[in-house]
């Protein structure tokens, strides 16, 4: 008996430039936003993707990554509202990402392997909203040359994207 997810077929991306999807007509955005074996990335999508991933790796639990010590065999206790009003601050717990998020998390860290480390730091950087002052500091850079290297290591992996 198959599945209904055995049917989908997997899509292939075609990487293009933001001039390229400028300049091209109407029709042709058409063509392309409707053919389903092809999707379109764009500087601003791969930004949005890492910005993603950012966030979606901020909401992966950390809880295995301490230091060994003492530790304890029950499960994490999940306070609700009423006992975490009044003594301590009231803290609130994101739900943990989805597969699908995590999926994509993984594919667009992996776009960064076509980048060295200094333009891999940077596009984390700016995807993790440090100020861009801060950036600069952290370099030794000024600000348009910051952003200058930004938008080529956007395009680098823009380009390089299979």
């Amino acid at each position: 008996m198959k599945h209904a997810n055995a049917t989908h077929v997997a899509r292939q991306i075609r990487v293009i430039s933001e001039k390229e999807w400028q300049s091209s007509g109407r029709n042709e955005k058409r063509e392309l936003e409707a053919n389903n074996s092809q999707i379109a990335l764009t500087p601003k999508d791969v930004a949005k993707r890492l910005k993603e991933a950012v966030l979606t790796l901020r909401q992966l639990p950390m809880k295995d990554l301490k230091p060994p010590g003492y530790r304890s065999n029950w499960p994490d206790v999940v306070h609700d509202a009423a006992e975490a009003y009044g003594y301590d601050d009231s803290s609130y717990r994101e739900d943990p990402p989805t597969a699908a998020a995590i999926t994509q998390m993984d594919e667009a860290i992996n776009w960064l392997c076509c980048l060295d480390k200094n333009h891999t730091r940077l596009v984390w950087m700016v995807a993790d909203e440090i100020p861009w002052k801060k950036i600069c500091r952290c370099f030794g850079i000024s600000r348009a040359t910051a952003n200058r290297r930004w938008k080529y290591a956007i395009g680098r992996i823009v380009q390089f994207h299979p």
